[in-house]
């Protein structure tokens, strides 16, 4: 699979998604890494799914992989939830489909239950950027990222990664999962700020999110510019 040459930059995120599902995934962090950098591209999928390559390439050891996608849903056995040999099967899935949604899903309820935020963060987005319509993943992204062991760039990023998929269908759910969570005052503080940080619905506007660098400057995370 190759970009033809002369392609226009704007085919060039959706040639690194499809490399990504095709299991190549360091050349497809590559593809991203390189048309974000050049174009300061606002769309937060292509940030997230950069981000999150990098991270299962890290992690997994792997640059590319044929994915075994029938073969790692069928070691998942949930009669089996919550103990060791249920996590060593979700482990053993994505080894064989490093995009296996159902058993990033679940790796993700089992790091939540075992408190370790970051992790149960990052499952949840690796299983909702596969599974976009995944409002649960989303929401349970979402719930994760309020903590404060999470960088705090991700939230935005996922918060319109999700809304630009499921519309306010998410952001439905979310409320209701949030409302179980919280008081009035708290609720109604995430809420003003989650509507903060989403685009203008009304206008398409891109929202500005700011990052504090080594250099201690202010910097709109996707567009590099100072505010």
């Amino acid at each position: 699979m190759s970009l033809d040459k002369g392609a226009p930059e704007s085919t060039k995120p959706l040639y690194a998604d499809a490399l990504m599902l095709g299991g190549h995934y360091n050349l497809a962090r590559e593809v991203f890494s390189e048309h974000l950098v050049s174009t300061k591209d606002e769309h937060a999928e292509w940030h997230l799914k950069n981000m999150c390559l990098e991270k299962i390439i890290n992690k997994m050891g792997l640059k590319e992989q044929v994915r075994r996608k029938n073969e790692a849903i069928s070691i998942i056995d949930t009669s089996k939830v919550g103990n060791s040999t249920f996590i060593q099967n979700l482990e053993k899935a994505i080894e064989l489909d490093n995009l296996c949604g159902l058993a990033w899903f679940n790796l993700g309820i089992e790091h939540s239950k075992a408190g370790k935020h970051e992790e149960a963060a990052f499952s949840f987005i690796v299983c909702g950027l596969v599974q976009t319509w995944d409002i649960e993943a989303w929401v349970n992204t979402t719930l994760c990222c309020l903590n404060k062991e999470i960088p705090i760039h991700i939230l935005p990023l996922a918060l319109i990664t999700a809304h630009f998929f499921n519309g306010d269908d998410f952001l439905s759910r979310l409320h209701k999962e949030l409302a179980d969570r919280f008081d009035d005052d708290a609720l109604k503080q995430i809420t003003n700020a989650i509507d903060e940080l989403l685009p203008d619905r009304a206008n398409g506007g891109a929202p500005k999110i700011r990052l504090m660098h080594d250099d201690g400057i202010f910097r709109d995370i996707f567009t590099g510019k100072n505010v």
